[in-house]
This record gives structure tokens, C-alpha cells and sequence, in this order.
């Protein structure tokens, strides 16, 4: 249960409360790189194998027999495999781009390997027999945490530097407020934006601008001839590393508010 000691007085939380606090549905998420970086374990005979992956390069580097995925979504397969295994994330030369999770090994109907990989750490438990694994060529910023929302996908943490802005593009035509740097955004990832408007005055479009990551340059990412309380944003993938920012012009004088930036693992 996560209530520090006087956080909540004695008597005023219901048991249904501290149950839902205690079920968030948290974990951490480990992005593979796909270059150098894979997991290493003692090799194991199996027959079966069920994994989760958020791949953004497809199958490259999935274990033989793995049946197509689609990338930028997490999905379960679950795959007959003849053989023995004593890597993941790597086949051969071929390096795994993207997230791999809830890793099972079967023999004969019978469980011999589990690895969560939620580990945050280069050493990564495995709940069946206790034979872990070790990340190699891994670094700490591969993991990330996420948390599980009503409609399944997993939110990241917040990368907004802002919750708010003062006027733009009063001072300058356009002027912008940065939201996110270059190097906290990587490339062919999954991002969801928003933003409210406060104020608005004008007839031309002020918002989000991310260019050189691939964020549209069009709505539902700017608005023109907004109302205060319109919301603006989305979910795009990045084609790119690139800064986000808002942004207000001499003709579309506006302000904003209940800014988020945040990764998102939509499921399959």
C-alpha cells in the first residue's frame, strides 16, 4: 500500500479506496535499441514460446518461427519453437528494435522460464526456475516507467519542462515556449501531446510545432480561431529526434495551459 505515514488521517480512507491505489497498474518497460544491445540467459530447450513486443523495425530479431507483427503497438505472440534459446532481443546478427516483455518459455505444456523484464536493471529475474538474465550493451535510460490506463494503453512519465505559458507571440511574430528538448525525444516512438488554450486572439494557428520529429503542422495539433478551453494534441511517431514546443504568432496572440508530452504504448 502506498500512503505514507500522516499523508491520510486514520479513518478517512474506505478499504474499496486503498484497493484501487494499491491495483495502479504500474511497471517498467525496457526499449531495446537495436543496434549492439540484447539479453543474454543459459540456454534453455523449448518448444513454445509467448512474448509481448512493441517492435518498431518488425520481426527483425525476433526468435525463428516468430509469426508478423505490427510495429508501434504491443501484442502477445505466441509461437511453436524447436530448439534451444539463449538470447532474446538478438537472432544471429539481427538486433531487436523496441520493447520485449513477459517473456515465456514452454517444454512439453510445462513452464520453464519466465522473465517480466520489468526490472529497471541489467539483471533481469526469471520466476520459474531462477535461471535470470543479464541485459548486455544496455544503458539505465533504456528503461522507462509506464502506467496502465481504463483503455489499456500504457502512458509513460511526463516529459513536459511546462504546465503553463505566458503569452505568445506578443513579443515576438512567432515566439515559443519549449515543451520538450531534442535529446528527451527519440526516434520512431510513440508520443501523445496536449495542450488547453487560455487565451486566443487572432485569425491565424498557434499550437504544437515539432517539424524535424514529424509532427504535423495541422490540426489536431494547432487550432486556428480558438476559444479559451479548447484542447489541442495527439499521438504521433517520431521519424526523427526533434524538440517540442508551442508556439503564438503576432496574429494568433495566445496562452496555454495543462500542457503533457508523454510516451504511449498503444495495444494491439
Amino acid at each position: 500500500m502506498i500512503i505514507e505515514s500522516g499523508l491520510v488521517k486514520a479513518g478517512l480512507v474506505k478499504t474499496g479506496l486503498v484497493r484501487a491505489i494499491s491495483n495502479i497498474n504500474t511497471r517498467y518497460f525496457r526499449r531495446n535499441e537495436g543496434t549492439t544491445d540484447y539479453i543474454s540467459h543459459s540456454a534453455a530447450t523449448v518448444d513454445r514460446i509467448v512474448m509481448d513486443v512493441y517492435p518498431s523495425a518488425g520481426n527483425v530479431g525476433l526468435p525463428t518461427g516468430a509469426p508478423a507483427v505490427t510495429n508501434n503497438v504491443l501484442q502477445t505472440i505466441d509461437f511453436a519453437y524447436a530448439g534451444t534459446i539463449s538470447e532474446l532481443c538478438k537472432n544471429g546478427a539481427s538486433y531487436f528494435a523496441g520493447i520485449m516483455a513477459n517473456v515465456k518459455y514452454y517444454l512439453n505444456g510445462t513452464l520453464i522460464r519466465d522473465y517480466p523484464l520489468d526490472d529497471n536493471s541489467d539483471d533481469l529475474r526469471e520466476l520459474a526456475s531462477g535461471q535470470n538474465g543479464t541485459v548486455i550493451n544496455g544503458n539505465a535510460s533504456d528503461w522507462g516507467l509506464f502506467q496502465q490506463q481504463a483503455t489499456g494503453e500504457w502512458l509513460g512519465q511526463e516529459l513536459s519542462l511546462i504546465s503553463s505559458t505566458g503569452l505568445l507571440g506578443d513579443d515576438s511574430d512567432p515566439e515559443f515556449a519549449v515543451v520538450a528538448f531534442t535529446a528527451d525525444i527519440g526516434t520512431g516512438i510513440t508520443y501523445r501531446a496536449g495542450a488547453v488554450f487560455d487565451t486566443y486572439a487572432g485569425t491565424s494557428d498557434a499550437g504544437f510545432t515539432s517539424s524535424l520529429s514529424g509532427m504535423p503542422a495541422a490540426p489536431p495539433f494547432r487550432a486556428t480561431l480558438a476559444s479559451t478551453g479548447d484542447f489541442i494534441g495527439g499521438e504521433w511517431v517520431t521519424t526523427a529526434s526533434g524538440g517540442v514546443s508551442l508556439f503564438g504568432r503576432a496574429a494568433s496572440v495566445s496562452s496555454f495551459s495543462s500542457i503533457t508530452l508523454k510516451e504511449v504504448l498503444n495495444v494491439a
